[in-house]
């Protein structure tokens, strides 16, 4: 009887324990998707004298084949939560941040890269309103100044720019993070040819 009894025992701990990591984990949320690129159906190019000028990139217009969507490997996608304080963190934190892509602990900030796919997945994330912040790896940018967007979770722009942007395209967009739900958010970057540049 006594035997039983701490069989008993036994599983009702096992079940109420079961239960509470379920509820435990349940509070969380996630984020998955895949980015991509492909090639533009315009090429920048330089002139004879120096000055930048535009084209068609007629194997885009011609071409499904190179025309179609490839996964953007090495991609990186940040979830920053709208209340993070950009003070709240020290110099050398924010720098392993950029450099070394390792978020301050504590901060609920989540960093992973594409795969060969495009494919990323971020679990485990608490419930709530996040910036999901995803950087080309393929795709570049035309530009170089800081948006006030960013800026809101960003304290030094010249490093932020220099190791995590890396003259890429980027894209943010505010994210809700809700309990026991994956959120599937793409992104499709455009890869425009550049020519003697």
């Amino acid at each position: 009887m006594k035997r039983m009894m701490r069989v008993w025992v036994f599983l009702v701990i096992l079940v109420c324990g079961a239960v509470y990591v379920s509820a435990a984990a349940s509070d969380t949320g996630g984020v998955r998707g895949v980015v991509t690129w492909k090639y533009s159906k315009f090429i920048r190019e330089r002139g004879y004298n120096g000055v930048s000028q535009g084209g068609l990139n007629l194997n885009a217009l011609r071409d499904k084949e190179y025309a179609k969507p490839r996964g953007d490997v090495g991609a990186k996608i940040e979830l920053i939560p709208v209340t993070f304080n950009k003070n709240s963190i020290t110099d050398v934190q924010e720098r392993l941040w950029y450099s070394s892509n390792l978020p301050p602990e504590g901060t609920h900030i989540f960093f992973v890269e594409a795969d060969n796919a495009g494919y990323y997945e971020i679990n485990d994330v608490p419930a709530g309103e996040y910036m999901l912040f995803i950087v080309s790896a393929k795709a570049r940018a035309y530009y170089a100044y800081p948006e006030n967007e960013v800026l809101q979770y960003i304290r030094n722009w010249d490093y932020f720019n220099a190791f995590v942007l890396d003259g890429n395209e980027y894209s943010l967009r505010r994210i809700t993070i809700q309990k026991g739900q994956n959120l599937t958010v793409n992104r499709e970057f455009e890869y425009t040819v550049r020519r003697d540049y």
